[in-house]
């Protein structure tokens, strides 16, 4: 009985944080607008047209609202779904953290600096390093070859070649 009491207060409490975070989030809603069609970005094209839109400080604002709305369970799960939505798995697989191979660079890229903003606006996440919100995004770059089908694509290749 006192554990069942106990749990009932947990989720109260959880409850009245959510709340509160729902409450907070009651701003003005043209603050999380950002022209439909523009995420997630599908080519070099899109990428460049959203790297120069981002030197604008109030377009930087707006995408890290819009993105922070996402959310998450924790810094990883934050940080996928973040990536999901800002660009597609065919770009993902032309980018690479350092640019190498002819690829594009995403640690020299505004939206980096994104991402990472709109991870420390989740309360679930807000106290995420800078360096694990990095690991995070190398690690959803690298696997981006696998998605998709591409690990299953490969797979068959190996088996039918003799």
């Amino acid at each position: 009985m006192r554990e069942m009491l106990t749990k009932q207060e947990m989720i109260l409490e959880q409850q009245t944080h959510i709340l509160q975070i729902l409450h907070a989030r009651k701003e003005d809603v043209s603050q999380f607008e950002i022209d439909e069609g523009l995420l997630p970005v599908k080519d070099q094209q899109g990428l460049q047209s959203l790297e120069s839109q981002l030197q604008e400080s109030d377009f930087r604002s707006k995408l890290i609202n819009h993105l922070s709305l996402i959310g998450g369970s924790d810094v990883k799960d934050t940080v996928w779904r973040l990536m999901k939505h800002l660009i597609t798995n065919t770009l993902a697989k032309d980018t690479n953290w350092r640019g190498v191979n002819g690829k594009t660079s995403m640690a020299s890229l505004h939206r980096k600096t994104a991402v990472i903003a709109a991870v420390r606006k989740n309360p679930l996440t807000s106290r995420a390093s800078e360096r694990e919100v990095e690991m995070f995004m190398k690690r959803w770059l690298q696997l981006s070859a696998d998605r998709e089908g591409g690990r299953r694509r490969r797979a068959k290749i190996l088996v039918s070649s003799p």
